[in-house]
């Protein structure tokens, strides 16, 4: 499964400057080393080996055709086809995708980006006209509405620009992500509108949303997705439960990858962020950590502080490392079937 730290890995990029845990191409690349196809609308992209479809988008934020790319890990890449057919690159962690094309006027649906207008299926479409914010909120409650139709109706609502119904949909996802046996799809939209809302959830989402993440009650899908929404909620105050997700070596890989890519987008004070610029230095040194959790940590100093020259040369050559490493010897025999 290709992910965004290996993506990161493999092509020279430098953060975007405001939009924290987005990334662009520094170089221009040959068209067959290119992390984004540059073929016909629709073709499939083929980063290092792995087929996904990329969407092509006309949009009334976008001067360019958009094109975009979600990785299996929800990470992604978002390209824009210029009228001189160069294209511009961008690579973007899970949050920071949903984010971007949450300003596009797009939307995550599976692996793929789609309008956010007509998204809801035929029979929600009617009745989300003329309701007041308790009403449709209510929607997301109701168990006699498919959990995939409620999940699109989360994401929907949380692009609304009304107070009241963010305040509401706050209160109401909440309940729906701590219910019992919440359905994994509309868990997982819960935390993303969650994280969509941000600081308006409040702090009862952030409590909802670390207990979410510590407990073994829930998949690990969910408790990921609750550690990526926390940074988005709780702001500041998760720096400390996200960096215990992610140096804790006896949590699962993914939860500790969520929990990176939500540190990736606080707003820190300087001590915060020297604090925890060390831990992601001790974490990027220890060779006895996964290839991608390194990767990873190497894409956040490199944001977190991209103009100290010495800290940028320890990251180049731990990523090099990281690189041979991971690279299969070509004269080892292939285990038989």
């Amino acid at each position: 499964m290709v992910t965004f730290a290996e993506v990161y890995a493999q092509f020279a990029w430098a953060p975007i400057r405001g939009c924290p845990g987005r990334f662009k191409l520094l170089a221009a690349e040959r068209a067959g080393d290119s992390p984004c196809a540059q073929g016909p609308r629709g073709a499939p992209l083929d980063p290092m080996g792995c087929a996904v479809e990329v969407t092509a988008h006309r949009l009334a934020g976008a001067r360019d055709e958009v094109l975009v790319a979600i990785l299996p890990d929800g990470s992604g890449l978002i390209s824009y086809r210029r009228t001189d057919g160069s294209v511009l690159h961008t690579l973007g962690t899970r949050d920071a995708m949903r984010r971007k094309l949450g300003t596009l006027g797009l939307v995550v649906v599976g692996s793929r980006a789609l309008p956010i207008a007509g998204l809801l299926p035929p029979e929600l479409a009617g009745a989300l006209d003329g309701q007041s914010s308790a009403e449709l909120c209510s929607l997301l409650e109701d168990s006699a509405i498919p959990a995939a139709a409620r999940a699109h109706v989360a994401m929907v609502l949380a692009h609304s620009r009304s107070p009241e119904l963010r305040a509401e949909l706050g209160r109401v996802l909440v309940r729906v992500l701590t219910a019992a046996g919440v359905p994994c799809e509309l868990g997982e939209a819960a935390m993303v509108a969650l994280a969509h809302l941000g600081p308006a959830a409040g702090g009862e989402a952030s409590r909802a949303l670390e207990a979410v993440m510590h407990s073994d009650a829930y998949s690990l899908e969910l408790r990921t997705a609750a550690a990526r929404a926390l940074g988005e909620v709780a702001d500041r105050n998760a720096l400390l439960p996200l960096e215990w997700a992610l140096e804790t070596k006896a949590n699962p890989l993914e939860l500790r990858l969520g929990a990176a890519f939500a540190l990736a987008g606080l707003e820190l004070a300087a001590a915060e962020r020297t604090t925890l610029a060390g831990l992601l230095e001790r974490l990027l040194a220890d060779r006895s950590e996964p290839a991608m959790v390194r990767a990873t940590v190497a894409a956040l100093l490199a944001q977190l502080s991209p103009e100290d020259l010495e800290l940028g040369a320890r990251i180049r050559v731990a990523l090099a490392e990281i690189k041979v490493c991971s690279t299969p010897d070509p004269g080892a025999t292939e285990p038989q079937p």
